[in-house]
């Protein structure tokens, strides 16, 4: 038998990813820092602080191994926070710092994507409701622009949104959110249990990300724009079940599909009810992102609905995990 050995053709990117509020340190003035300063919000009272100090020396050093390490693109968001510490009134130094991030990854020959929005908020928009607002949505468009304009030169692969489905999730179906016991209930600011607020904020992401993705393309037609969902894999517990089934395909159609058809075919779901279709969201998408960590198998529950939504309930079956439960 003939064997045959596959290559990754010769301009293919290998990379690293990071969110800002991860690594850069001191990010004080966002909601994810006033999150960590409650009680029980984090295991054990941890706090970001200091986070690999990208704000200060760690950048340059985590740079050289990237490089030491053959990578040839890099991942990294822009905190909002820091561009725009109050409404309206925007931080040049922080830009400039943000272009000097950018400039010393590319002379490593390490090709920059910025993600916009990864989780973290500006304090002065959680207090005004966040992506609970529509008013979010004009707000998200003029901090994208004011980046874009900015950094344009230094980078032309974008993506809006990191995982708004999983955004939604960890901030507003705390319910739904116990079923993996690696995100207990509260993980996520602003730590509410609301079905309707949470398609609410579904809404509103998709729309901030249409909304982002055009205003990318006018000020840098050449521009490559994606969003990053969170997709996991769900499938039956018991495959001969229909309710088993049912659930696992609800839990597909309203975690993974969702996101997909908004962005495709400018159609937002809806758990029961007539979808939303949204002209100006269809085909917002030159890639996708994607985000996957592990497979759950869904058990239908006793509980048949929980808001309106069937509840599954995750089972283990005794397959290796990762450190943090993945399987």
């Amino acid at each position: 038998m003939a064997k045959t050995t596959l290559h990754f053709p010769p301009d293919f990117k290998w990379g690293t990813a990071t969110a800002a509020h991860q690594v850069e340190g001191n990010n004080t003035n966002n909601d994810w820092w006033a999150w960590e300063q409650g009680d029980g919000h984090i295991k054990g009272g941890q706090k970001s602080g200091q986070a690999s100090d990208w704000w200060g020396d760690g950048f340059e050093t985590d740079m050289d191994f990237a490089a030491q390490m053959s990578n040839t693109a890099h991942r990294m968001s822009i905190e909002w926070s820091r561009i725009e510490p109050k409404e309206g009134q925007w931080d040049d130094a922080a830009i400039d710092h943000y272009r000097s991030m950018l400039k010393s990854m590319r002379a490593r020959n390490i090709e920059p994507m910025i993600t916009l929005h990864h989780f973290t908020n500006p304090i002065w928009l959680a207090e005004r409701g966040g992506w609970e607002t529509i008013d979010v949505v004009p707000l998200f468009e003029r901090f994208v622009s004011k980046v874009v304009e900015s950094l344009k030169d230094l980078c032309d692969l974008w993506i809006t949104i990191n995982e708004p489905n999983w955004y939604v999730a960890g901030g507003y179906m705390q319910d739904i959110d116990k079923i993996d016991g690696n995100f207990p209930q509260g993980t996520f600011p602003p730590g509410k249990n609301d079905l309707m607020l949470a398609l609410k904020v579904t809404d509103n992401m998709l729309l901030g990300h249409a909304t982002a993705y055009h205003a990318i393309h006018r000020l840098q037609p050449d521009a490559r724009v994606g969003i990053a969902p969170n997709f996991r894999l769900f499938d039956p517990y018991n495959p001969k079940s229909r309710l088993d089934r049912f659930v696992a395909r609800n839990r597909d159609r309203m975690f993974n599909q969702v996101i997909l058809d908004a962005v495709t075919r400018g159609k937002i779901g809806r758990p029961i009810g007539l979808a939303r279709r949204i002209r100006s969201l269809k085909n917002t998408i030159d890639y996708l992102g994607v985000n996957y960590y592990r497979l759950e198998f869904i058990q239908h529950s006793v509980v048949p609905l929980l808001h309106g939504l069937p509840r599954p309930d995750t089972e283990d079956h005794g397959l290796p995990k990762g450190d943090l439960y993945w399987d």
